[in-house]
């Protein structure tokens, strides 16, 4: 008696597993990582796609640092040797997703900053060198189907569960820079009582003049010159330098600077790296070009302006305005973040303000402001400016003017 034939059609035979990355474990993200590296040329297309968005998952999903030393360190450490460090499931679920706001890599290879609660915690891993950061960046770019290289090195990338990463790396930074930013959206939302309680509302002005301003101009009235710039400086007062050629208007700029908190996290712009030996460890030197005919990337200080925005910066410097730098100064001053601290090239401080005004006027952003539009806007945006001039007697500043907007501005 023929006996019934068991076996299924081979067309019925199983599909392979689906992959599904948001469940994988470490261990399995970085073994389909390795896998796809030696599989990618020889599977069928659909496969190929398929191992492509996993490769992909894991480069930008495991940007993430947990919020502890330890994890934190060991998060890198697995980057670095893409091997299973066996982490605990709420260890894996803390990198994935509550990792920190921001990763910046400085001139020092490995060199991370982790901002937490309004503070800055600072690690290294000098494994994380020039080669892998150039790897890491590639990673990114492909993800957003972008490319970063020499002709292209600013990107801005949109991570999975909506956090932004904003690359820069050189010709747009000094050499030996790579900067990473990742701002990560908030996890829940604060009820207004909740912010309340934590001092929201503790410092609003109600149009009065604030002890910084009070103290700012007593100090004006007796002419104590230093202590008014340093303390100017510390309330984050926007200063213009103004002078001639020669009249030591940077080196009265870095010597400001110095004054800056230390913790303050600096985006400078610049087109000849001269903030040189300044005192901040959180700070991202970019640098756009002279002349954008003869420029290897094709990058100015409006696309510099726009990524030094995306960087969670405390302050933006661009210490030397031109006619392709005044509006985008003005539009970082009114963006929210004062303390802007820049030189122009005139005589005296009533010239300043006319030369600041035909900058803006020459500036691809500000052609069609009116001049008047263009003056209002500065009374409103420029706090001091200082005249330092080459005298006989040496390097000496011969005016200090506080736009002191309780009294009037002297600048109508």
């Amino acid at each position: 008696m023929a006996q019934p034939n068991h076996k299924k059609p081979s067309h019925q035979e199983s599909s392979p597993p689906k992959v599904r990355g948001p469940r994988y474990s470490f261990g399995a993200l970085a073994e389909a990582l390795e896998e796809t590296r030696t599989r990618l040329a020889e599977l069928e297309a659909r496969e190929a796609r398929r191992l492509q968005q996993l490769a992909e998952y894991v480069g930008t999903r495991l940007l993430a640092e947990a919020r502890e030393p330890s994890t934190r360190v060991a998060a890198v450490d697995w980057l670095k040797r893409q091997q299973n460090p066996e982490f605990s499931s709420t260890a894996e679920r803390e990198i994935l997703e509550d990792f920190l706001a921001s990763i910046d890599n400085q001139g020092e290879p490995g060199e991370i900053g982790i901002e937490l609660d309004d503070v800055w915690h600072w690690s290294e891993d000098k494994r994380l060198d020039r080669e892998w950061l150039e790897s890491l960046f590639n990673r990114l770019a492909h993800y957003a189907r972008q490319s970063i290289d020499e002709h292209n090195p600013v990107c801005s990338v949109a991570l999975p569960n909506g956090e932004r990463a904003q690359l820069v790396r050189p010709p747009c930074v000094v050499a030996g820079q790579f900067s990473l930013t990742i701002r990560k959206p908030p996890t829940r939302i604060w009820s207004s009582l909740e912010l309340e309680a934590k001092g929201l509302f503790a410092a609003v002005a109600n149009g009065k003049s604030t002890t910084d301003e009070d103290e700012l101009r007593d100090l004006l009235n007796r002419g104590r010159w230093r202590k008014f710039l340093k303390q100017a400086v510390k309330g984050r007062k926007n200063i213009v330098i103004s002078g001639a050629t020669g009249s030591g208007k940077t080196s009265l700029a870095r010597a400001l600077m110095c004054h800056i908190q230390p913790d303050d996290r600096l985006i400078t712009g610049e087109d000849t790296h001269e903030l040189v030996n300044l005192p901040h460890r959180n700070i991202v030197n970019m640098i756009y070009p002279k002349d954008m005919g003869q420029a290897v990337a094709q990058v100015g200080p409006k696309n510099l302006m726009e990524a030094a925005l995306r960087m969670r910066p405390d302050r933006v410097i661009f210490p030397e305005l031109r006619d392709g730098t005044a509006y985008y100064f003005l539009r970082a001053v009114a963006s929210g973040h004062p303390g802007v601290i820049t030189t122009v090239h005139a005589n005296d401080c009533r010239m300043a303000w006319e030369v600041l005004t035909l900058l803006v006027r020459e500036s691809e952003g500000g052609a069609d402001l009116d001049r008047e539009d263009i003056r209002g806007l500065l009374k409103q945006t420029v706090d001091v400016v200082v005249q330092i001039e080459k005298t006989s007697a040496g390097r000496r500043v011969t005016e200090v003017e506080f736009n002191d907007r309780g009294s009037g501005s002297p600048y109508g």
